[in-house]
């Protein structure tokens, strides 16, 4: 949903032939760029009902991986598995979730 929402926004840009003064608009500086647009008035609309949802997406985003390293913390299983070298708390959850590993209670 997230590269709908982007590509939208560069096709608005496209419309316009607005070069982008970063080579990822989606960054800080980039970000900052395309608030800073002046479209017409449905386009501006467009625009900033885009970056709102981006903004909405990266939120959940950033919650949802919040919640997910809590459980990794809290569970012993995981914490085991992450002392192998080249293993984050998305690998060890996704090892312990395929190979039915029971949480183990600390």
């Amino acid at each position: 949903m997230e590269a709908e929402v982007k590509n939208r926004i560069h096709a608005l840009l496209d419309k316009y032939w607005l070069e982008p003064e970063h080579s990822d608009i989606f960054c800080k500086g980039g970000l900052e760029w395309l608030h800073s647009l002046k479209l017409s008035e449905i386009d501006q609309l467009i625009l900033d009902s885009n970056l709102k949802l981006i903004e909405n997406l990266e939120a959940h985003v950033d919650a949802i991986n919040r919640e997910i390293a809590t459980i990794a913390v809290n569970d012993h299983a995981i914490k085991l598995l992450m002392t192998m070298p080249g293993i984050d708390y998305y690998s060890a959850m996704l090892i312990t979730a395929e190979s039915g590993l029971p949480q183990i209670e600390c």
